[in-house]
């Protein structure tokens, strides 16, 4: 019975979470071709639901989750800079580095 109730609460919830990740990834794919930030963690602490698994960049765009697209939503997000460091978001994805950790910034030009 338990090994059920876990099934359907992972069918509800957990695939929904994958589904959603899965049209993250092709808009963030299409906004950023060849860009390595294509990864779980650029969003997520750790896998799954819940705005506290967030990273930084991904609270960003949970910010920004009522807009109507995806690729909206990415675009809303390049002009913050998530992390504090002085860099924005498309600036940092740009220089494949981590809009989420203070510590990794693009070199200075």
């Amino acid at each position: 019975m338990k090994a059920t109730v876990a099934l359907a609460v992972f069918l509800l919830f957990g695939l929904q979470s994958a589904f959603a990740s899965f049209g993250y990834f092709k808009a963030f794919d299409a906004q950023y071709p060849n860009n390595s930030l294509k990864r779980c963690d650029t969003c997520h602490i750790v896998p799954g639901p819940g705005v506290d698994n967030l990273t930084l960049y991904g609270k960003s765009m949970w910010e920004f989750r009522d807009l109507a697209t995806a690729k909206e939503m990415l675009e809303a997000i390049e002009l913050v800079d998530s992390d504090e460091d002085g860099f924005l978001n498309k600036a940092e994805i740009e220089a494949e580095t981590n809009p989420s950790d203070k510590a990794d910034f693009p070199a200075e030009q």
